[in-house]
């Protein structure tokens, strides 16, 4: 079929437009091929990295392996970090009796273990009152022994109606003061005895010795506010 105007004769409108399933096609096609052509060029990228440290470790020759024994052991766990240490302890030193300051036997941050001495206080004064004590304890011994000699004698001449009742009894109530004064003599001597063993100063546990409070020499109150040291 020609045209009407004598040119080029008319295409059907099947050729005049691409089939869309060929063109599919043919874009599947492209993009296979442009696929297979960049992995091409990956791959030979790839060898040649691989080919390079092959190369490399040729010229670094053999790697030094070192043998060494298998052992089971406790591997310590070590954390560098930064924090505010907190005993689980702290005790401050205080004295419970009072008197100048005569030793301080320990150095700060040093370790102490509990029962150690840490301080002591002047013992002269409490030695003297300690043995002032013992004495009155003497008196009222020897007091309590002739009482009770006295008591017996006067038992015999109340049995023998020698002496009256009320004689006897007196003596009893003396021999029964005696005995109570004794008694009290012993507290006394016992107090006197706590007194001197408190001038020495002992570590009620075992620790760290903080910064001293206090220095030799300074005079020192029972249970003062301000402790002699801190463990």
């Amino acid at each position: 079929m020609k045209s009407q105007d004598g040119g080029q004769p008319d295409l059907p409108p099947a050729a005049a437009e691409a089939d869309p399933a060929t063109v599919r096609r043919h874009r599947r096609i492209a993009a296979v091929g442009l696929l297979a052509f960049l992995g091409l060029i990956a791959f030979a990228i790839l060898r040649h990295h691989e080919a390079a440290q092959a190369d490399r470790f040729r010229h670094l020759g053999p790697m030094p392996v070192t043998v060494g024994t298998v052992t089971r052991a406790n591997v310590p766990v070590i954390v560098d970090a930064l924090g505010t240490v907190t005993p689980l302890t702290t005790v401050n030193v205080t004295p419970q009796v009072s008197g100048p300051l005569v030793k301080l036997p320990f150095k700060e941050g040093q370790m102490v273990h509990a029962g150690a001495l840490l301080a002591e206080i002047d013992p002269r004064p409490y030695q003297a009152a300690l043995d002032q004590a013992l004495g009155q304890l003497a008196t009222a011994k020897a007091a309590l022994a002739t009482a009770r000699i006295d008591l017996k004698r006067y038992k015999r001449l109340v049995a023998q109606d020698s002496i009256a009742e009320q004689t006897y009894a007196d003596q009893r109530g003396a021999e029964q003061q005696a005995a109570a004064t004794v008694e009290t003599d012993r507290a006394m001597v016992a107090t006197a005895r706590l007194n001197l063993s408190y001038c020495r100063i002992h570590a009620p546990v075992s620790g760290l010795v903080g910064l001293r409070q206090v220095d030799i020499g300074n005079l020192v109150q029972a249970n003062q506010a301000t402790p002699i040291v801190v463990l």
